[in-house]
């Protein structure tokens, strides 16, 4: 606890500072009432990890994309089911390092990858 205290006091005391946003929450919420009220589909099969016999032949895993291959991580792929395309959950504000978050998923929603 000696070493730690410090550290600790500095993290609390810095997200105490930062700047606030309700943008998660709101996006949290709005998924669990979705997940909750509709059917959201069912994952996409290149997402599907292939561990068990049978699941590659089942097409599972095929067109998967490892975003660590790509040049900065990141890769354009389809995550969301057909049932939840163009839903958009995370509304970023500008405030704070929210708003770099904000630029980033612009770039990125633009077939762009560096930050």
């Amino acid at each position: 606890l000696p070493e730690a205290r410090i550290p600790l006091a500095q993290a609390a005391i810095t997200v105490a500072a930062s700047p606030k946003s309700n943008s998660c929450c709101a996006a949290i919420f709005k998924a669990l009432s979705d997940v909750g009220s509709k059917d959201t589909g069912t994952i996409p099969p290149h997402i599907k990890n292939p561990v068990a016999e049978g699941l590659r032949e089942m097409g599972y895993g095929e067109g998967y994309k490892y975003a660590h291959d790509y040049e900065g991580g990141y890769v354009m792929q389809e995550y969301l089911p057909e049932a939840m395309r163009g839903v958009k959950y995370y509304a970023p504000t500008g405030i704070g390092y929210e708003a770099k978050v904000r630029d980033w998923l612009a770039r990125i929603r633009q077939g762009g990858k560096d930050a």
